[in-house]
């Protein structure tokens, strides 16, 4: 397989994050495989872009996988922990 360095991945990471706006407004909702700081596929699901990646001899885990929305929530996670207990009357 080939080699896939951190740095790549994150130059990639980059890219996708200034694209992410354009991107949407201009293709609406995909997941996007993204490799040297640009896109070489899109596909509507995950496994369906890791198909039609693989159909082009591209290895897993050589290429970023990102889900284009066109705003942070692609690239973002919240994190939230409720306990809510009874409340004595009286």
């Amino acid at each position: 397989m080939n080699g896939y360095t951190e740095t790549q991945k994150e130059k990639d990471f980059q890219f996708f994050k200034d694209i992410n706006e354009d991107f949407f407004a201009k293709n609406g909702h995909a997941f996007l495989a993204i490799k040297d700081e640009r896109v070489i596929g899109t596909a509507e699901s995950v496994p369906a872009l890791i198909e039609n990646m693989q159909a082009q001899s591209f290895d897993a885990g050589t290429y970023l996988i990102q889900e284009c929305t066109g705003d942070e929530s692609a690239y973002t996670t919240t994190i939230m922990s409720l306990l809510v207990q009874g409340c004595e009357n009286g």
